[in-house]
């Protein structure tokens, strides 16, 4: 099965907070895409933020689920610290295009 169909991360402790977190981020970009008219495939470009770039290869695993075939352009920062917690880490910047109707 992928990744969260379950609601279960079958992980050892140390995984657990960065797939919970990349989950939950790419879950809100999927529902704010669906509120606004479109789906998580409009989305062309990401910047994602870590505390540690050793978990880049995890939140990749996450990522594959939402977009299987053809991830947006992306770009990859290391930063010291996120708000508004200290257990943030990983932050993730969407841009998408939504063509308007007419």
């Amino acid at each position: 099965q992928a990744i969260g169909q379950t609601g279960e991360f079958s992980v050892d402790a140390k995984q657990g907070p960065i797939l919970a977190q990349s989950w939950t981020v790419f879950d809100k970009i999927r529902a704010t895409m669906e509120e606004a008219g479109g789906s998580i495939a409009d989305v062309f470009k990401l910047v994602q933020y870590f505390k540690d770039l050793r978990d880049y290869p995890l939140y990749s695993q996450v990522r594959r689920q939402f977009f299987p075939t053809d991830p947006p352009v992306s770009t990859v920062v290391e930063v010291r610290g996120m708000l508004p917690s200290p257990d943030i880490l990983v932050e993730v910047k969407a841009t998408a295009y939504l063509p308007r109707l007419p």
